[in-house]
């Protein structure tokens, strides 16, 4: 028999959080950090099974000195606020969380036809944002019995790469330690009461004063019960890591087609681009893709996956994100489509999305990613 509305439970918080990524735990920790009442939903595990546990956790500064995009200006302003801000995460939760500096080497094989142009594409980005700090070789020394001789390499020593698998088990339990309220359930209703927010869930109705919608690629299923679409494009990573086959803490990067990151004893492959695909999960594509493109590069490399996996990230057409008020009476925001900037933008969208809904000046200057802005948000009805 079904529960009658009068036999539903009822809860109240400040703030309530609708996705359970890097994106929705950053800003969940950023108010409760302001001493707010939060809860977090999610449709299925939160920090689990969606792109921030599929992610790589690479972070691509190049010592910029000129930003070519407000985007690129908020990715390098927010990295260089990774160290406090891990810092804090892992004192509350006692749990490590492995931040290197290990360097990037980007890689270009002039045997092939497109290894120049390749090339000269890294330059022009390099060029448009005056980077220096780099060094031109013929291949990385670790690599040179991998590599052919005909191919060219950039190294960047100041890159950083997280494991972003042990940020979200720190960042889940210091939520935990400071008060989070979770729910793992699919939500069945939203109402926007004027000054406050009420979700439905299946056995509870939850009331809050604001409501953040960081749901990625599935963000579309919330804003229909606020009249309006948002074309996400979902794009689709499937990843494997194999044993670590060289002695480097470094990076290395085939141009867009693949990177090598270290984990540990073993290398994170990544990862396959497949625009449009909404099928979750590992499939023979991505294993197929991966295994030859490696071989592309290194042919005497054997392919021998340890684990497999996949997450959709969420763009749209301008390929910035969607970030700040949806509805006149500013209680409902959303942040996504953050694409692969995700963790790398985290600690100050999250400051951002605080400051929005305590009525302060954001950190950084959002009107780029303005929800109402061309290409983002239209209204259906």
């Amino acid at each position: 028999m079904k529960e009658s509305r009068a036999q539903m439970k009822e809860s109240r918080v400040d703030t309530l959080i609708i996705g359970g990524g890097i994106i929705g735990l950053s800003c969940a920790l950023e108010e409760l950090r302001r001493n707010k009442s939060v809860c977090l939903i999610d449709r299925s595990s939160i920090g689990k099974n969606n792109a921030s546990w599929a992610a790589a956790g690479t972070m691509v500064v190049r010592d910029v000195k000129k930003f070519f995009s407000p985007l690129r200006r908020m990715y390098v302003q927010s990295v260089q606020m990774m160290p406090e801000w891990l810092d804090f995460i892992s004192k509350n939760s006692q749990i490590e969380i492995p931040f290197i500096k290990g360097g990037c080497y980007y890689v270009y094989d002039f045997g092939r036809p497109e290894g120049e142009s390749e090339y000269k594409i890294l330059f022009s980005q390099v060029n448009r944002e005056l980077a220096s700090d780099y060094t031109e070789m013929t291949r990385p020394p670790f690599l040179e019995n991998y590599l052919p001789d005909t191919c060219k390499t950039v190294y960047f020593p100041n890159e950083y790469y997280l494991d972003n698998r042990a940020l979200l088990k720190a960042i889940i339990k210091t939520c935990d330690n400071l008060g989070l309220s979770t729910r793992e359930e699919q939500i069945e209703g939203v109402e926007d009461q004027g000054e406050r927010i009420k979700i439905t869930l299946r056995n509870e109705n939850i009331y809050a004063q604001h409501c953040v919608i960081t749901a990625g690629a599935w963000c579309g299923e919330l804003l229909k019960y606020f009249n309006y679409a948002l074309d996400i494009i979902p794009v689709k990573g499937q990843m494997v890591t194999i044993p670590k086959f060289y002695d480097s803490p470094a990076m290395v990067f085939f141009h867009r087609d693949l990177y090598m990151v270290p984990r540990q004893n073993q290398l994170l492959l990544g990862s396959t681009q497949e625009r449009r695909v909404w099928e979750e999960g590992f499939n023979d594509f991505g294993e197929q893709y991966l295994r030859n493109t490696l071989h592309k590069y290194m042919a005497n490399v054997k392919f021998e996956a340890i684990q497999k996996w996949a997450g959709i990230r969420s763009i749209i057409k301008d390929r910035y994100p969607v970030m700040g008020f949806i509805n006149e009476n500013k209680s409902v925001i959303i942040s996504t489509a953050h694409y692969k900037v995700g963790f790398a933008v985290a600690p100050l969208c999250a400051t951002c999305m605080s400051q929005l809904i305590a009525n302060e000046e954001p950190a950084f200057d959002l009107s780029a990613f303005n929800p109402q802005r061309e290409k983002a948000l239209y209204p259906t009805s």
